[in-house]
């Protein structure tokens, strides 16, 4: 009796679990077994919700022909997991987790986060001595470095920041040779503000990236919604050094992926983190899995910013060798002669 009732429970999650998704017509669970039917819902949630395919090439059907002829071989739910990770590793795509009793089952690494900045050094070399001002607490402020040059820093894109307030450092040094948005400390955050902040380095309308999303069966079935970049009167109209590196992702990657499109913007530092997708998680007994369905697609279309990062325009080595971190911060040393014409 307690078998019987065990399996009706599984039964009704799964069932459960199809109606909740409303990505396809309810499997006929008919004498399948229950890791063949949490196979198929699997595969099948992929098949309907996940944004990548366009951009990959991968035949999803000749992956589920190969892993679910593996069925027979599981027998536990430890088996299933493996098999599910086996069937997605092709797809490459770090943002699709697998968990289950407590483990997690990689399909893809991005490997580990090197921090181009000490934030140490950072504080108490540069920002402490110019006098940095907070425009919100650990969120973002400012202050002149070399007396003469406007240094913005971003530790955090959070929904409070109030925009106007770049505009009065701007207005503050109409003749500054250049100006430093340091973005290197922050790591995803809110979206909300990024486009008005980019307003006040931005001359005029561009296009930054398209955000992609399912709408349809097929798997080019996507909207690509543009995101655009748009413009204020009394933008700065200097020279703009943007730091980025390993820890940005998310939020902070879209403020990166826009400055690449401004002309005036170049990108010091090193490569974004790549991790810049939006997850839906469905659950399996004892776990879950997490399918990518909404991502940030390039300007001219030619794939997605989920794992590769924004590029820095000029690389600037930060830790020679692995070395311990420096008493001063290369990055910036670099971003100040630039600005300065040194």
């Amino acid at each position: 009796m307690g078998c019987h009732h065990s399996r009706l429970v599984l039964w009704v999650a799964v069932l459960a679990s199809l109606a909740a998704s409303c990505a396809f017509e309810p499997l006929d669970l008919g004498e399948v077994d229950e890791y063949g039917t949490f196979f198929d819902l699997v595969w099948r949630t992929f098949d309907r919700h996940y944004v990548g395919f366009e951009w990959i090439g991968l035949d999803w059907a000749q992956q589920y022909d190969t892993y679910s002829a593996g069925i027979d071989t599981v027998s536990s739910m430890t088996g299933l997991v493996l098999l599910l990770q086996q069937m997605l590793i092709p797809l490459q795509d770090h943002d699709i987790l697998l968990s289950f009793g407590g483990d997690s089952f990689p399909t893809c690494s991005l490997g580990p986060i090197e921090p181009n900045y000490d934030w140490d050094v950072l504080w108490t070399g540069y920002m402490e001595p110019a006098g940095f001002q907070w425009f919100i607490y650990d969120v973002w402020g400012w202050c002149a470095l070399d007396s003469t040059v406007p240094y913005v820093l971003i530790k955090e894109w959070s929904a409070a920041i109030y925009a106007r307030d770049l505009e009065n450092v701007i207005e503050a040094y109409p003749d500054a040779p250049g100006m430093i948005v340091d973005v290197r400390p922050t790591s995803g955050g809110s979206p909300m503000r990024i486009r008005e902040v980019m307003k006040r380095l931005n001359d005029e309308l561009r296009l930054g990236f398209y955000l992609a999303e399912r709408n349809g069966p097929g798997h080019d079935d996507l909207y690509l919604d543009p995101y655009n970049i748009y413009t204020v009167p009394g933008h700065f109209q200097g020279p703009i050094a943007m730091l980025i590196g390993e820890t940005c992702e998310g939020a902070c990657e879209r403020f990166a992926l826009m400055g690449e499109m401004v002309p005036q913007i170049t990108l010091i530092g090193d490569t974004t983190r790549g991790d810049i997708s939006e997850l839906i998680y469905r659950m399996l007994p004892g776990g879950s899995y997490s399918v990518p369905w909404l991502t940030v697609v390039l300007a001219d279309t030619s794939g997605t910013l989920q794992g590769r990062g924004v590029f820095p325009d000029i690389f600037v080595e930060y830790r020679e060798g692995g070395a311990s971190p420096p008493t001063d911060d290369p990055v910036l040393e670099y971003a100040l002669d630039w600005v300065n014409g040194r």
